[in-house]
């Protein structure tokens, strides 16, 4: 195992992707022993709006990258537009949540 501390002008650091892999091996186990016996699952998504749609110029949050930054969104049951992501998520019928993922509130 080569763990190396990068130096401070270095944006990812060695350590922390080593934790965070850790983190996610053990949470996909943990759900993979939990779902064992389950076949159905409930797919879902919901918006997260980071701020209302008059403030989204003024926004800065998330638009350090083009790829990541909020984009508008519609959400059918509620019947309005927002500004943010989208989280897109899968249930099993036990209740134990499968991985889950954020898009930008555009994507489909």
């Amino acid at each position: 195992m080569n763990l190396k501390i990068s130096s401070a002008d270095d944006n990812t650091t060695t350590v922390e992707s080593f934790y965070l892999k850790k983190q996610n091996r053990l949470r996909k186990l943990m759900v993979s022993g939990l779902n064992k016996q389950t076949d159905v699952f409930a797919i879902d998504s919901m918006p997260l709006e980071i701020c209302s749609l008059s403030r989204e110029q003024r926004n800065k949050t998330g638009k350090e990258s083009a790829h990541h930054s909020p984009d508008k969104g519609y959400c059918a049951s509620q019947k309005k537009y927002f500004y943010g992501y989208k989280s897109h998520s899968v249930c099993s019928v036990s209740g134990v949540i499968e991985p889950f993922d954020l898009t930008k509130a555009g994507c489909t």
